[in-house]
């Protein structure tokens, strides 16, 4: 759980309260969206691959609690994040968008192994002065994000840990 003085509480709530007011979503909508899967019974990664231990310079903790925890996620221009994992079902909001590149990874032989697609270059960020919707996504398995782009991709992740 974050720690500090009431106005640092004050302003995470009151960014919270920015992002679902900026995606258009309301108390009652969110009172109304379905609940959440329980984690998969099949999560077979280690702890230490979690974004917040294995990737920390550009996975932010802002609220962590029994049923949800609030990530900022940023990745610098030209940066690699290393190989780390997501093991809840989470919704993120992009606020600051620039083209990623996406890297599986898989354990071969003791030893990680990265595969991108590298046909295709990477797409291109939306019109920043247009909002992105928010998107749901899965658990996700390892994996490392590159920023290919001249500016910081900035994001918040919302991971529902319970329904």
């Amino acid at each position: 759980m974050l720690r500090g003085s009431r106005t640092t509480t004050l302003r995470i709530t009151l960014l919270a309260l920015a992002t679902f007011g900026v995606v258009g979503l309301t108390r009652a909508q969110l009172a109304q969206a379905p609940a959440a899967a329980p984690m998969p019974s099949g999560w077979n990664w280690a702890p230490f691959l979690d974004a917040v231990q294995a990737a920390p310079k550009s996975h932010r903790v802002l609220i962590d609690n029994e049923r949800v925890r609030v990530l900022e996620v940023v990745v610098q221009p030209g940066q690699k994040e290393p190989i780390h994992t997501h093991q809840w079902p989470s919704v993120m909001y992009v606020t600051n968008p620039a083209p990623l590149r996406y890297y599986s990874a898989a354990l071969v032989s003791g030893k990680w192994v990265e595969k991108s697609d590298d046909s295709t270059p990477p797409a291109n960020p939306p019109n920043p002065n247009r909002p992105r919707p928010p998107q749901y996504l899965e658990p996700e398995g390892p994996h490392a994000v590159e920023n290919m782009g001249a500016t910081p991709f900035r994001a918040l992740r919302v991971e529902i840990k319970t329904p």
